[in-house]
């Protein structure tokens, strides 16, 4: 009861030490005149779908979810002291010191799936599995929130902790829980609930955890846990490689670290022997590298073999049309210079300082030329895209006889990659008038004519499009998703910030 008491008082003692110090790595960050006016009303980081990092914490579970396809690798070494320098206590039960492995290993290999749910596979001294799933997602107002198992069939943590006792490993086996995760500027919070489902007493805890970016790739962990009545934490600082790579190194039990047996200091050991390392000032070491699962379509040979018909149909059909223009082009140019050739040597002299009248293709015509001429042009990788600008300036040109011809090919499905471009000619336009166009598009089958149309919206500056946002930040293709997360912020309104009484004054002035 009084080692619980201990560690209540330290816990109340830490907390508001690293919440002090997250703020004050904030404030360090921003301009002192930006803090002092926003601090209050600042709009959070929204992270959807919000692409999975090295892992801070390294204890308990967290509310980060890996992305579709994602996968996470990592090995972790942890080392304890669990006997007292000089004290060969050994009359302990049920196993002395001489039998306690102070040094393990753990390793993990985490996917993620449709952005929605994690499965893993951890070795140490046994195997085990976790499965994780997104309940809601974060935004301005909610946290998000996951359900999930981990150590199923054998324990992880106790492999780490150097547990012996058979009680302990079958009480910590199958442990389920609930956690929330919310993000607040350069911070993210983590708090929750774990149930032992095999243990009979203290079987249900509490779990709390900070990750602080102190910037320069640095991050900085703090988290607590409970275990049989009893609170346990780890402070951590990792390195972080972009998002490939991450090492961090932990003080397990910290609050042995730096307290025990009522006083405070610095110790190495323990105050008296133990028989694991719960309560044992220890060192994590964890290397986790992050990369993403190779996507292949897998499709049959009579499969391959209709896409290349259609393929080959949608291209006989583009030929059709493009002999027709140049058809219609020549008939057009016969038609400007024969009356020339008819007229007599004086009158052709007289004719040749007139102009020569040719009719112009009808714009709806010109719209498709252009059209195809971009989608053309887009797909060539020796193309300049200065050249697609300036053929998208023209169709623009061409005036709303044109919009109508692009309009319909953006919504017709059998018009292949002619509507992603027909799509981009609308965000290049910053015609509004498109905008109704476009919000049915958000929903539509393909991915590209998604994720384009989105982005056309946001520049028209279409506020309706906030809707839209908002609905594809769960979308199941990470682009679209990814798109929308970026769409979501620009749409937000900008907090309005307080105005300074210097500021009024000098304003008054």
């Amino acid at each position: 009861m009084e080692r619980k008491r201990n560690d209540a008082a330290l816990i109340l003692w830490a907390l508001p030490a690293l919440a002090a110090a997250a703020l004050a790595v904030s404030a360090h960050a921003a301009s002192a005149t930006a803090a002092a006016a926003a601090a209050s009303k600042e709009t959070p980081t929204i992270p959807v779908p919000r692409q999975e990092h090295s892992p801070v914490l390294l204890s308990i579970p967290t509310a980060n979810m890996l992305m579709h396809g994602q996968y996470r690798l990592s090995g972790r070494f942890q080392y304890f002291n669990s006997t007292e320098i000089g004290n060969q206590d050994t009359t302990f039960e049920p196993a002395t010191t001489s039998d306690v492995q102070n040094l393990n290993y753990t390793s993990e290999i985490l996917v993620g799936i449709e952005n929605r749910a994690e499965v893993g596979v951890q070795y140490g001294r046994e195997l085990s599995f976790s499965i994780k799933a997104l309940l809601l997602r974060e935004d301005l107002l909610w946290p998000d929130l996951v359900f999930g198992a981990r150590n199923l069939f054998a324990s992880q943590e106790a492999g780490l902790y150097g547990v012996s006792d058979e009680q302990t490993l079958k009480d910590l086996q199958s442990e389920s829980f609930v956690m929330a995760g919310k993000s607040f500027s350069r911070s993210r919070v983590h708090m929750g609930l774990s149930v032992l489902t095999h243990a009979n007493k203290g079987f249900a805890s509490v779990n709390g955890g900070l990750e602080q970016d102190l910037g320069a790739g640095a991050f900085l962990g703090y988290e607590v846990f409970e275990r049989f009545s009893d609170f346990h934490q780890v402070l951590t600082l990792q390195w972080r490689y972009r998002n490939l790579v991450g090492f961090s190194l932990a003080m397990t039990e910290f609050q042995s670290w730096i307290r025990q047996s009522g006083e405070w200091g610095f110790f190495l050991t323990p105050s008296k022997n133990l028989n694991d390392g719960y309560n044992s000032p220890g060192i994590s070491f964890s290397l986790q590298v992050l990369g993403w699962v190779p996507h292949r379509d897998k499709r049959t040979l009579p499969e391959r073999v209709a896409i290349l018909e259609v393929k080959n149909a949608e291209l006989e059909k583009q030929l059709e049309d493009l002999d027709a223009v140049k058809r219609r082009l020549a008939e057009l140019e016969v038609r400007g210079v024969a009356p020339a050739s008819a007229m007599g040597d004086s009158d052709s002299r007289n004719a040749a300082a007139e102009p020569v009248s040719s009719q112009p293709l009808p714009a709806p015509q010109q719209a498709v030329v252009y059209l195809k001429s971009i989608a053309e042009k887009s797909g060539s990788d020796l193309t300049d895209p200065k050249e697609v600008r300036e053929l998208m300036a023209k169709l623009v040109a061409l005036g709303p006889e044109a919009a109508e011809v692009v309009k319909r090919a953006a919504v017709d499905t059998a018009a292949g990659v002619v509507r992603v471009h027909a799509v981009l000619v609308m965000g290049y336009s910053k015609d509004t008038g498109y905008v109704a166009t476009l919000r049915p598009l958000c929903a539509d089958s393909d991915p590209r004519i998604r994720r384009e149309a989105l982005t056309a919206l946001v520049k028209l500056g279409s506020r309706a499009a906030l809707e839209d946002a908002k609905r594809l930040l769960s979308d199941p293709d990470a682009t679209v998703a990814m798109a929308a997360g970026q769409a979501y912020r620009q749409l937000t309104p900008a907090p309005v910030k307080a105005r300074t009484p210097a500021a009024s004054r000098k304003r008054a002035k």
